[in-house]
Order: structure tokens, then C-alpha cells, then sequence
């Protein structure tokens, strides 16, 4: 369904509306072979939503503590990250897309990891932050390793 509807063209348009309802019907669609890159033994997937262009890392954790640990290391590299509650009792840290790109930018493995998500969810460098992902994975900074 979800397909159907932006092949049509319909879907970015319920994008747009930010309807309750199409929002958990996108929930509703499986995770299908996830993305994923480290920061200090922590696993964090990133995700691609085609709809809007966005790109996000998250990692989860059952302990806050460790998750304000990983976020405070984050942090020190000038990379922000938001820790949220989940209602399962868990906690997620979410990285932003620009917090994505300062990672792609310092280790190689989350460009790699972008590499292969651009080729998964066949993304195109429609944006200003989305060609300096893409250029990333392909080409890693002269100065870094």
C-alpha cells in the first residue's frame, strides 16, 4: 500500500499532511535489512525516510546511565544526540543527519555504512546534506584516515 501510494505520487502529499493515521501506517512497515555503524561498542542503525529526505542514527538502551555516557562521548566530539524515553522502558539516542554526517566525516566504518545505505534505498542527492552524505561515502576526507 505504502508503495503504491508513492508510485502515484500520493504519498509525499500524506507526508505533507502529517496525518496520525498515514504516519502509523508507515510504522506499521517492517524494517527490512537494516543499516548499521558503531560508536564505542554501541550499535546504531540509520535510517533513510525517502518521504521527507531525512536521515537519523539511533541507538537503543535498557540503561539511561549508559545512554548519557554515549551521549556525553558524542558530545565531546561536537556531535549531538538526544536521548529519549521509550514507553517500553527502554531509551533511544537519536542522532540528527548532521550529527551523521560528523560521524561519516571522522570514522570510516559510518561511511561504509552510508555507502550501503545509499545503495539500498537508492538515494539521491536531492539536498545540500544528502550530496555531502553521499559524497562522503564515496570519498572519504583527505585529512582523515
Amino acid at each position: 500500500m505504502l508503495r503504491a501510494a508513492y508510485d502515484a505520487g500520493h504519498g509525499v502529499l500524506l507526508d505533507l499532511l502529517d496525518s496520525d493515521r498515514w504516519h502509523t501506517l508507515e510504522n506499521l512497515q517492517p524494517k527490512r535489512d537494516p543499516v548499521h555503524a558503531t560508536f564505542r561498542g554501541c550499535a546504531f542503525w540509520i535510517n533513510y525516510y525517502k518521504g521527507n529526505r531525512t536521515l537519523q542514527a539511533c541507538a537503543l538502551f535498557k540503561d539511561p546511565e549508559e545512554a548519557s555516557r554515549i551521549a556525553r562521548a558524542l558530545a565531546k566530539l561536537g556531535v549531538e544526540a538526544r536521548m529519549r524515553p521509550c514507553k517500553t522502558g527502554y531509551y533511544t539516542l537519536e542522532l540528527s543527519g548532521r550529527s551523521v554526517l560528523k560521524m561519516a566525516e571522522r570514522y570510516q566504518e559510518w561511511r561504509r555504512a552510508l555507502g550501503e545505505l545509499a545503495q539500498k534505498r537508492n538515494m539521491h542527492p536531492k539536498t545540500p546534506m544528502l550530496r555531502r552524505l553521499l559524497e562522503l561515502a564515496e570519498n572519504p576526507p583527505a585529512s582523515q584516515s
